[in-house]
C-alpha cells in the first residue's frame, strides 16, 4: 500500500527535475525592504532598441551589508530551530 507521502508525490504535476522531491516545504528569503543605496538607470543611446545601463547598487551601502548579514544569520538560526 503507498503511503501518504507517495500519494502526493504520485498526484503532483512534474513540473521540474526536483519535483518528485519536494513534498512539503517552504522557502525563507532574507531580503532588505528600505535599503539606503541607491542605483540608477541610464539609456545607452538613441536607439529604442538599445537595452537601457541598469546598476542596482546592490548592498553597497555598509549599512546595508551589516543588517543583511544580521537577518541572513537570523534565518539560519530560524532554520536550524528543533520542530516542535
Amino acid at each position: 500500500m503507498a503511503s501518504k507521502r507517495d500519494s502526493k508525490i504520485q498526484n503532483r504535476q512534474n513540473v521540474g527535475p526536483f519535483s518528485n522531491y519536494w513534498v512539503d516545504g517552504f522557502v525563507l528569503v532574507p531580503i532588505l525592504l528600505h535599503s539606503k543605496r541607491k542605483g540608477y538607470v541610464t539609456i545607452r543611446s538613441t536607439d529604442p532598441f538599445e537595452y537601457p545601463i541598469i546598476e542596482p547598487n546592490y548592498l553597497s551601502n555598509e549599512e546595508d551589508m551589516a543588517k543583511f548579514i544580521e537577518v541572513s544569520k537570523r534565518t539560519i538560526d530560524l532554520l536550524d530551530t528543533k520542530p516542535f
